[in-house]
């Protein structure tokens, strides 16, 4: 049986969307429009995340270049941090490694490759300290801060990752990205957002740099007694606390100070 016309040009054009797919999915998202992508994104040709080790390294493979802006565009920053001296609150905010590989792929198949794909891992996490250690740079030569936010990762706070795999996967990455900011800056401030159970991972904040931290959360839903921790480290960090979720949904509102 002949084909219509009509059917021929139906088989091209999924000939010509599975192609298009293909090339974002392997090469860069930015070959196509905005819209042309939600149209093939609906109907489930465009990956979203990396699934397996193959999208990984076609992820890898895409071809990367950090393009200085211009330094014109960060003169704000040196005459606000001039004028205000002291009392400067400006500054710049950095999203953890751990909360790159969360973007990337399902919180799931993280914990699961950090044990059964270390390598690709450890490929992913150097090429953001790279990638993410170019740009801080840049933006310390330009007088940017003196305040600097990290956010992220309480995605491997315990009971999710171990202390041996924050000491592996946070404090070489992360760490080291304070460390610069420390090293070129000496006034800078590091805060860090971190929820979950920190009360035993603030000695390693003091030892990479960090200034303060958010939201310290007592228990059940945390284990940082608040009194506790503001004695234990006066003088080595800003604790701010928080009201707690739990606390949020099942009391009522004369209970909330």
């Amino acid at each position: 049986m002949l084909l219509t016309e009509a059917q021929l040009q139906e088989i091209r054009q999924i000939i010509a969307d599975h192609h298009t797919a293909f090339v974002v999915n392997t090469i860069s998202p930015d070959v196509v429009s905005p819209e042309e992508l939600q149209r093939l994104s609906e109907m489930g040709l465009i990956k979203q995340q990396v699934n397996s080790i193959e999208d990984a390294e076609a992820l890898l493979s895409v071809p990367y270049e950090f393009i200085p802006p211009d330094p014109a565009e960060y003169e704000a920053f040196r005459q606000y941090r001039a004028a205000r001296g002291d009392l400067a609150v400006g500054g710049a905010g950095v999203n953890s490694m751990v909360a790159m590989l969360c973007g990337i792929m399902h919180y799931q198949q993280v914990l699961e490759w950090l044990l059964l794909e270390p390598e690709m891992i450890k490929r992913l996490a150097d090429t953001w300290l790279e990638r993410v250690g170019e740009k801080v740079d840049w933006m310390l030569s330009q007088g940017v801060g003196p305040f600097w936010s990290f956010n992220g990762v309480e995605r491997a706070c315990p009971p999710m990752m171990s202390p041996q795999q924050w000491d592996q996967w946070v404090v070489p990455y992360d760490g080291e990205i304070m460390r610069r900011i420390k090293a070129a800056d000496p006034e800078a401030r590091i805060h860090v957002h971190c929820h979950a159970r920190v009360r035993t991972l603030l000695d390693s904040f003091v030892e990479m740099g960090v200034d303060s931290t958010d939201p310290t959360v007592p228990p059940p839903q945390g284990n940082a007694d608040f009194a506790e921790v503001k004695q234990t480290y006066d003088g080595k960090l800003v604790i701010y606390g928080t009201v707690e979720f739990l606390d949020r949904e099942t009391r009522q509102p004369d209970e909330i100070e």
